[in-house]
């Protein structure tokens, strides 16, 4: 369930970039979902 949540906040702040809504996160809201994404691949790897 928490991957679940943390994927969905990763898809919001990925879709504020894409559509040019910088004032709405922060470097470092980006720089943790980075770490996050590089977590979540590296306990998930075949």
């Amino acid at each position: 369930m928490l991957d679940q949540k943390s994927v969905t906040a990763w898809l919001d702040l990925r879709n504020k970039a894409a559509h040019g809504k910088y004032s709405e996160y922060t470097k470092e809201q980006v720089e943790v979902m980075c770490q996050g994404v590089v977590n979540f691949m590296a306990r998930n790897s075949v």
